[in-house]
């Protein structure tokens, strides 16, 4: 019914061309909300193209890369959308903070995934994400209200700033009065504009007037050098020092999967002089559960140094007076341990679910208060570092199609650049944060949607075929399923 029997790598063209439409629709709403996506891939390749589970994974995967490599692209130039603040758009020292407790909740999360029954999986997933859509939605309306009552106060103030002139106006000019003049309104006591009450008594100045009061002599005070070095350091588009301590924990994440891979690389597999040397290394043996907690270990070093060095950086911040933009993080021991007990718990359920961490990690920050904005390229710019790993492992065990993971990585590449463009323009012209949150919130809801019927899917498909798994829990964890 699909017309000519025409393929695209083994395909049917008319099936091969609506499921890259689906998939770049998908990749640019995604990319647009700091989400990977897979929750809408996976579907839209077993049901829609047809493809076996084991081949739509790896798929989803390489098209999770292109979005990432994409949606950085386009992110890695953008400031911070606060006026006046100079500064990258990605939150590089939250994302630091976050990868690594996120990776070392991830390794529970597995253990959880494979000792859970599949119905019992599916209940939790719709649980959690539900609670996480409501929360986001929820956390987007408080913003829009604010955002509201901000623009409310700011026609209020044009009003009395139009009526402050009118009435200056109509003054007849006295050479004798100073330059310097103190305005006041006896008709506009407890005058609201709006619904908003400015409370403006006899005697008050009015608000952000650029007439009043000003002393043509005032000087703004020049920053400390300790403040200049600061805001030259946080003006770098891409700072070194974070982006090395996710190099950093990226190297620790690929040695845990190459352990867990070992016998399932081909090139480790076939290989006489790695049997008789290495094999000590693989999943499950002695050395290898060594290694694992070395580099547990490893990922703790990382965090105690970035995180003393976050709450020194913040003390001297607070010493030097320095200008904190609307929801920046401050780096208190408190925030700190907020942050990696709520990553941590990120990463055991976003791997538990088997979800990505985009749809944790996003209404994460949004309940640090961090701007939509923001948090969604920082989710971002994390998710390229778990994509990449994914991938490298996936090819390294033989398991991609290069030809058609190919070109959806590039419809995924593409996706995100027109994703973030968009998204870029629509926060320019509405002026409203909220609406990331919002778009965020309905596509956690859609992917819970979905990834509930393809669970439901194989449940079923398993039961008709009468498939059971004699693999131990230990073969699981090592990916021997």
């Amino acid at each position: 019914m699909w017309g000519p029997d025409i393929e695209v790598f083994g395909i049917n063209v008319f099936i091969f061309a609506l499921g890259i439409f689906l998939a770049f629709i998908a990749g640019a709403v995604a990319s647009g909300s700091g989400i990977g996506g897979g929750g809408f891939y996976i579907p839209i390749f077993v049901l829609i193209m047809g493809l076996n589970p084991h081949v739509a994974v790896p798929l989803s995967k390489i098209t999770i890369l292109g979005i990432s490599i994409g949606s950085f692209t386009v992110l890695s130039t953008a400031r911070h959308p606060t006026e006046g603040v100079n500064r990258p758009l990605i939150d590089y020292p939250t994302a630091s903070v976050m990868q690594p407790t996120s990776l070392m909740g991830a390794v529970i999360g597995v253990v959880l995934n494979v000792i859970t029954p599949a119905y019992l999986l599916i209940i939790f997933l719709t649980l959690v994400l539900a609670y996480t859509g409501y929360s986001t939605f929820s956390k987007g309306l408080e913003r829009y209200r604010k955002e509201n009552a901000e623009i409310q106060k700011q026609q209020a103030i044009i009003a009395l700033q139009n009526d402050e002139e009118k009435l200056l106006s109509s003054e007849p000019e006295d050479d004798s009065q100073p330059l310097v003049r103190q305005v006041t309104y006896s008709s506009l006591e407890g005058k609201a504009f709006g619904g908003l009450n400015l409370n403006i008594n006899e005697g008050d100045s009015l608000p952000n007037s650029p007439i009043l009061s000003v002393d043509d002599t005032f000087a703004p005070e020049e920053p400390s050098p300790a403040l200049t070095a600061i805001l030259r350091s946080e003006a770098k588009t891409f700072p070194t020092l974070y982006i090395g301590i996710m190099v950093l924990t990226w190297v620790g994440m690929f040695l845990i999967l190459i352990g867990r891979e070992f016998y399932s690389i081909p090139l480790i597999r076939d290989s006489d002089w790695v049997h008789q040397h290495l094999s000590f290394l693989q999943c499950g043996s002695a050395a290898y559960w060594i290694l694992f907690g070395v580099i547990y270990i490893y990922f703790g070093v990382i965090l105690l140094f970035l995180c003393s060095r976050l709450m020194s950086l913040y003390k001297t911040k607070l010493r030097v007076n320095y200008p904190f933009a609307k929801g920046d993080v401050k780096w208190t021991f408190g925030k700190i341990c907020k942050i990696t007990v709520f990553s941590t718990i990120a990463g055991v359920l976003s791997a538990y679910l088997g979800i990505g961490g985009g749809m944790i990690n996003g209404p994460v920050m949004l309940g640090m208060d961090i701007l939509p904005q923001v948090a969604v390229a920082t989710s971002s710019f994390m998710i390229l570092w778990t994509a990449s790993t994914s991938v490298l492992q996936y090819a390294l065990i033989g398991k991609i199609e290069w030809t058609t993971g190919g070109v959806f990585f590039l419809v995924g590449m593409c996706a995100a650049i027109v994703g973030q463009w968009g998204l870029a323009r629509i926060i320019r012209k509405v002026k409203r944060q909220s609406y990331i949150s919002f778009i965020l919130a309905a596509l956690i809801i859609v992917s819970t949607v979905t990834m509930v019927i393809v669970g439901v899917w194989e449940i079923i498909l398993k039961a008709r075929n009468h498939e059971t798994s004699d693999v131990g829990i230990l073969d699981k964890i090592c990916g021997k399923d």
